[in-house]
């Protein structure tokens, strides 16, 4: 049997650790007052700029993740000026069937 340790990102165990800390989070300081989900749009401007004639979105999947990761970094800003100070923001990101990346956050 080989087993990836947890410093290795999205093993079982990395998994498994994550889990329990978020857990112990949530123990402690209490349930999140928010949830939130984002999704990518293959339409947004940064994305459809880079694409050459007869490409998709799903052909150029860095831009795509550079344009999420800004967009994301983005919208926890504007949710930290909204909301003052955040105890924790516990994050999975998941890719859908198309390969387009879409988190679940929840903040407190």
């Amino acid at each position: 049997d080989v087993r990836l340790p947890a410093s290795f990102l999205g093993s079982p165990e990395w998994i498994s650790e994550e889990t329990a800390d978020s857990l112990a989070l949530a123990r402690t300081y209490g349930r999140g007052t928010l949830l939130a989900t984002m999704t990518v749009n293959p339409n947004w401007p940064e994305i459809t700029s880079q694409l050459r004639r007869g490409q998709t979105a799903a052909d150029i999947p860095v831009v795509v993740a550079r344009a999420f990761h800004s967009r994301l970094e983005r919208a926890l800003d504007l949710l930290r000026r909204k909301l003052g100070d955040l105890v924790y923001i516990i994050r999975v990101i998941e890719f859908q069937k198309r390969g387009f990346p879409h988190v679940h956050m929840i903040l407190k």
